[in-house]
């Protein structure tokens, strides 16, 4: 391409030494010969490369996803749009204007009930055409010639040594003027200016384009004459602001130079990085006379730089934000709310009892599950808010600005909706509940750290309530987590010292006159707290996992309390033990707990379970039951009535006690339905050769009205409290109904 400078004006004023001219021109000839020989087998090697990578990657990019047309892959399939749409939008508008009306129909028609398969199969087209296009037009193009790396630099580097010599050495008439900018050579700053690699512009003092060469061209797409007479920032891309220029003007009149990176914009509309560096020219009078920009493209490394990056700030798994880079946001939110006065808030969500998920339909199920989850929470909230997992099984959102904790309940009780609903996972339906705790900022916390900590305190107060429940924080559960610690450290201890101690509760039939079983109860002596309720240290034990050992501890002294009320001559006198479901999640805990019941003796024990043991897997559970079975212990299902399936359990597994929950009895006196459910469950238990127990019986009305309809096992403070087995002893040998 032909510079406009007018190089002719100097010629005559030149006298060329030909010693240094043909010094210079060998030099340009040995690099001339290095980029046809070396340099550019090297870089055709690295296209094709690139190309075969883009093609793979294209490829296995649909591979990858198992496309279907459920409206449960329409919905991941929006979050995959939504997730891409901001990356897509700097690199073509056009692409990312198609696939965004794309998915807005795919949206209407989820949101209008009108779903049909077809509409994904439109956007998922339109998706793949937009990958096509990127990587034809992106990886393919762009990166035609600038892969070539420090081999390109130093060639570079070469090519304007050998052009300063010159300029140097060629140029030695005293009286020669410069003209109005440096590359103002001849034939050969004409050939430098064309060959160079990189691409070059020159601009006037006003910033204004006076010439580019071919490597510019084919960088931005334009040709010369398209650019001449511009703003030399014409095409940037807008990554950059006004500030960002004003600073690089000032450092190149300070230092004469600059060099940093720029997004430009190619004329397609495509975005790109380059490094440019940016000299200051001035005349022989030191006044500015122009600038000479050397720019190279960099997108290639700005890509890796971003995926690495991403990779740094996102969950592998779901693709979410992680900890780090909800931490990232949450700072700036912090900053924004000092700035604005607004309020936020953060919600941490935790899957209830995924670990059972995993033990029971494997790790692979789970993955699957938590993959689900995340779509499902991503689904339910806005754009402007944050969802990132923080780990295993717990999630968070952040919300930049709120009204007030309506709108977070809201938001809280959709995410529980949305998770409860059933996940389909490789045939499977699976039911999970979760727990969600808000906290709010600023009130909650002013730092990441502690909002994220206010949060998670007020998540595992909603797990301590059973699930399934969204719980704000409050100032008093720090104090509350404070306990928590403390009673786990004393537990430990007590567990050592032999702190622990068995009380008992008999079970009587009171028309036989006769005590038919106990119940053992574990209680805590603790040397300075004194007796501590098991409401306050149970749920402790059951959320750290002491209650394993504890509940061996529980068979053990049970199995002691038993020889001891045998030698006092009640040889049929049976113990019925608390078990928990911590103790049937691990195989070796399982195993223990079987070895210490038949050591018992195990046939005069009998273990009860909630409907929360029976969650566990069916055919470990039914395994344990057998094995109770087998060594002669019994098996109870405890809270009967209380839970949604237990009515489906007896039909699963076999008992031979039923115990009614003391809830049906609380308002017995007051009310004929509950007296009607406990008849009920007393001619089910008749039917399925299992006897019931009632607990809770505080009064005479209570019990005639339980007899009146066929109960005839009562447990409960009208008959007796818990008590020690010198007490129980005497009590059994003085009962007579």
């Amino acid at each position: 391409m032909d510079s406009p400078l007018p190089f002719g004006r100097l010629a005559a004023q030149l006298r060329f030494d030909a010693r240094f001219v043909w010094a210079a021109v060998s030099g340009l000839a040995v690099v001339l010969a290095w980029n046809a020989f070396v340099l550019r087998p090297v870089q055709v090697a690295e296209r094709e490369r690139i190309e075969r990578v883009a093609v793979a990657e294209d490829l296995q990019s649909v591979l990858k996803r198992d496309i279907a047309t459920d409206e449960a892959s329409a919905r991941a399939f929006l979050v995959d749009v939504r997730r891409a749409l901001p990356s897509l939008e700097r690199v073509d508008l056009s692409a990312a204007d198609r696939l965004r009306a794309a998915s807005r129909r795919l949206e209407d028609a989820l949101m209008l009930g009108r779903y049909q398969p077809q509409v994904l199969n439109e956007a998922l087209a339109e998706f793949l055409a937009v990958q096509r296009g990127l990587a034809q037009a992106s990886l393919l193009g762009r990166e035609r010639e600038l892969r070539s790396g420090e081999v390109a630099t130093w060639s570079l580097y070469a090519l304007t040594a050998i052009a300063l010599l010159v300029l140097v050495v060629a140029f030695r008439d005293r009286r020669r003027r410069a003209l109005d900018f440096v590359l103002d050579q001849e034939r050969l700053g004409k050939m430098l200016f064309a060959i160079s690699p990189e691409a070059v512009s020159i601009a006037d003092a006003n910033e204004k384009i006076v010439a580019v060469n071919p490597a510019y061209c084919r960088a931005t797409g334009y040709d010369a004459r398209e650019v001449v007479g511009r703003s030399i920032h014409f095409n940037c891309s807008g990554e950059q602001d006004e500030r960002f220029f004003a600073s690089m003007r000032r450092e190149i009149a300070i230092a004469g130079r600059w060099t940093g990176e720029i997004w430009q914009r190619r004329k397609t509309g495509e975005a790109y990085a380059e490094k440019v560096t940016r000299i200051a020219i001035a005349d022989e009078q030191k006044r500015p006379a122009g600038f000479l920009s050397v720019s190279m493209d960099i997108t290639a490394n700005k890509d890796a730089e971003r995926l690495i990056n991403w990779q740094a700030q996102h969950d592998g798994l779901t693709k979410l934000p992680n900890r780090t880079l909800l931490t990232e946001r949450l700072s700036r939110m912090l900053v924004h709310r000092r700035v604005a006065d607004v309020r936020g808030a953060l919600l941490t969500l935790d899957i209830d009892r995924f670990k059972r998920v995993n033990e029971t339909a494997g790790p692979t199920a789970g993955d699957r599950l938590l993959i689900e989850a995340a779509m499902r929470v991503a689904m339910a909230v806005a754009e402007s808010d944050t969802v990132a997992r923080l780990g295993s099984d717990e999630f968070a959102v952040l919300v930049p600005e709120v009204e007030d904790e309506a709108e977070v309940e809201r938001l809280g009780r959709r995410l529980l909706e949305r998770l409860r609903e059933p996940f389909n996972i490789e045939g499977h339906e699976l039911f999970v509940t979760a727990s969600v705790g808000a906290a709010l900022f600023p009130q909650d916390g002013s730092d990441p750290a502690g909002l994220i900590q206010t949060s998670n305190v007020a998540m595992a107060r909603a797990k301590e309530s059973g699930g399934n429940a969204v719980v704000f924080y409050q100032r008093e559960m720090n104090a509350r987590a404070g306990r928590h610690l403390e009673i786990e450290s004393e537990l430990r201890r007590a567990l050592k010292e032999d702190q622990l101690l068995l009380l008992f509760q008999p079970i009587v039939e009171p028309g036989a006159g006769r005590v038919a079983s106990v119940e053992a109860l574990m209680r805590w002596q603790h040397p300075q707290w004194g007796m501590v309720s098991p409401a306050e240290f149970i749920p402790v034990a059951e959320e750290s996992g002491l209650v394993v050992e504890m509940g061996l501890w529980l068979v053990a002294e049970a199995g002691r309390a038993l020889d001891r009320i045998a030698r006092a001559g009640l040889t049929d006198l049976r113990v019925s033990l608390n078990t928990s479901p911590r103790q049937l999640e691990r195989e070796e805990d399982l195993d223990d707990l079987l070895a210490a019941v038949r050591r018992g003796p195990a046939e005069r024990m009998t273990l009860e379970i909630t409907e929360s043991f029976l969650m566990n897997d069916a055919a470990r559970v039914n395994r344990f039951m057998e094995t109770l079975h087998e060594a002669g212990a019994l098996v109870a299902l405890d809270d009967f009535g209380t839970g949604y399936s237990s009515l489906s359990y007896l039909r699963q597994f076999r008992f031979d006690v039923l115990k009614v929950d003391r809830s049906f009895i609380r308002e017995i006196e007051r009310s004929n339905t509950d007296l009607s459910l406990v008849a009920a469950i007393v001619s089910m238990g008749r039917i399925l050769g299992a006897d019931v127990v009632v607990e809770g019986v505080e009064n005479t009305t209570q019990l005639a009205a339980l007899r009146s309809v066929g109960c005839e096992l009562i447990q409960g403070y009208h008959f007796a409290r818990p008590m020690g087995i010198d007490d129980l002893i005497a009590f059994v040998a003085a009962f007579k109904g």
